[in-house]
């Protein structure tokens, strides 16, 4: 079972929650939402959708930057779609601090021009719009939460995209 499942799988067991893996690009991307399989299904009776699907890392979205998007904004134009279509209420999105590139000025906020430097932050930064999009046209209420150095207690210290805090932990 991968860290993934398990996750899924603890926070299924809490009751509240229902978790379902649901195919959104022509990849095989797995979007978690609640209910059963397809995006149309997937949001019937459904009032809040945490979109947190994407193919991660900004070195695998340079090949091939089409599977990119695809699995970015292709999937969640989907999804919003899906959502408008079966009355959801709410789309919690799961953004990027990459789309602010290598910008020298800190702290970062997220008040700061965007500035994308690979096809994951381009796609990142399309979803985003796409919410702001169908929140004006169509009334759905968005959130996109920008992750920065994102920290828990099973992060793999030894990931290149592990947080300085996770490796001080490893150290202790």
């Amino acid at each position: 079972m991968t860290r993934l499942n398990r996750t899924v799988h603890m926070l299924g067991a809490l009751g509240s929650f229902a978790f379902t893996a649901t195919r959104l690009g022509a990849l095989g991307i797995l979007a978690f939402t609640a209910a059963t399989l397809g995006a149309q299904e997937a949001c019937r009776g459904i009032e809040c959708v945490f979109h947190h699907a994407a193919l991660p890392t900004v070195p695998r979205s340079t090949q091939p930057p089409f599977a990119t998007q695809r699995s970015g904004e292709v999937a969640t134009l989907r999804l919003l779609d899906a959502c408008v279509q079966r009355g959801v209420k709410r789309v919690i999105y799961a953004a990027s601090s990459s789309l602010y590139g290598d910008s020298p000025a800190l702290p970062r906020v997220e008040t700061a021009v965007p500035a994308p430097l690979s096809p994951y932050a381009v796609s990142k930064l399309a979803s985003q719009h796409y919410l702001r999009a169908y929140a004006h046209c169509h009334g759905l209420d968005t959130l996109a939460l920008i992750y920065f150095n994102v920290f828990g207690p099973r992060q793999d210290p030894d990931s290149p995209y592990a947080a300085v805090i996770a490796r001080f932990l490893n150290e202790m």
